[in-house]
């Protein structure tokens, strides 16, 4: 796996989404867990890094946010950024909210990534097969199941990102990211 430079927005700007999506970066995320972008916002950012040829993730704001992972992904966000994944059964319903079936439970609609409805079929069968699914590890938890989650749904993983202040938190050394626990 070869590795990838992002970055993170987690305020509504559009010169400043512009700028940075306009920059050396191979993604974006778009930050829904610790910001105020609304879902309107949220859409509008994601044109406009996609725009600037730039893959698109959208953090949720919560483990089983089924609301706002479907509206991201009916947006045409490229994948989402599940947070604090600590468990198989936590892993297993991101699966099921990011694809459709039969990998996942995801439901058909016709907004924006299906142009309408005009282009249902060619996003059924091309894009939404590329969602990217990555997930957040952020605790002691998560870092004693992350076996077995690889194993059963490597697959359907794209990436993780290791939460080192979250990590640290849990290990009550909060912001002590160097400290050998967290390490």
């Amino acid at each position: 796996m070869k590795n990838q430079l992002g970055t993170w927005l987690t305020s509504f700007s559009l010169p400043v989404c512009d700028l940075i999506s306009s920059k050396n970066f191979s993604w974006i995320c778009i930050d829904m867990e610790h910001s105020t972008i609304s879902h309107e916002q949220m859409s509008i950012m994601i044109d406009v890094i996609q725009k600037n040829k730039k893959k698109c993730f959208v953090r949720l704001s919560k483990t089983d946010d089924e609301v706002l992972s479907k509206i991201a992904l009916d947006c045409g966000a490229d994948g989402l950024i599940f947070p604090k994944i600590e468990t198989v059964e936590q892993a297993k319903k991101a699966v099921e909210l990011s694809f459709y079936p039969p990998i996942g439970k995801r439901g058909a609609a016709l907004y924006k990534a299906q142009r309408y409805g005009n282009k249902l079929e060619q996003y059924v069968s091309t894009k939404s097969k590329k969602i990217e699914l990555i997930f957040m590890i952020e605790t002691k938890k998560a870092i004693g199941n992350l076996d077995i989650i690889y194993k059963k749904f490597k697959k359907n993983i794209s990436s993780t990102i290791i939460g080192l202040y979250d990590l640290s938190a849990s290990c009550n050394l909060i912001g002590k990211i160097n400290h050998p626990q967290v390490i």
